[in-house]
């Protein structure tokens, strides 16, 4: 894997490929996003995460789900992320299970105006969008 810090492929390669990955990518590529303060353990762990309370939804006879609150939060932490010179638009993706939080996250971009430029947007999709694809910065 060439993609991945060796701290984030760790437990799947334990659990479900029996040790066969092997994280090959440089340090310069793997860990240079290691050390924004939004995360506890820089360098060593670089994965954030963040407890977000609030209520599922859903809209008229739409049978997908979707959390304004955690829509909320995910602006506020792609906002700070984009605060830096080292992130463009193009480095995050942001994912969800739900259709209908995928259509309010990419609403809330626009509104917001990120990213105009359609060669350095920010991905914002399911899982299966993002098949086959990478970023620098994902939000889950």
């Amino acid at each position: 894997n060439y993609r991945s810090h060796r701290a984030i492929i760790e437990i799947p390669n334990r659990h479900f490929y029996g040790g066969e990955l092997v994280a090959c990518g440089s340090a310069s590529t793997v860990g240079a996003l290691c050390d924004l303060t939004l995360l506890p353990n820089r360098n060593a762990f670089p994965v954030a995460f963040f407890g977000v309370c609030g209520q599922d939804q859903r809209e008229n006879r739409s049978p997908s789900w979707f959390n304004p609150t955690e829509v909320s939060r995910v602006c506020e932490l792609v906002t700070e992320l984009l605060k830096s010179s080292r992130i463009s638009c193009g480095d995050i993706g942001v994912i969800s299970p739900y259709r209908k939080q995928v259509q309010k996250l990419q609403e809330a971009a626009t509104n917001r105006g990120w990213c105009s430029d359609p060669d350095d947007e920010i991905k914002i999709g399911s899982v299966e969008q993002f098949q086959g694809q990478e970023r620098r910065i994902i939000v889950i």
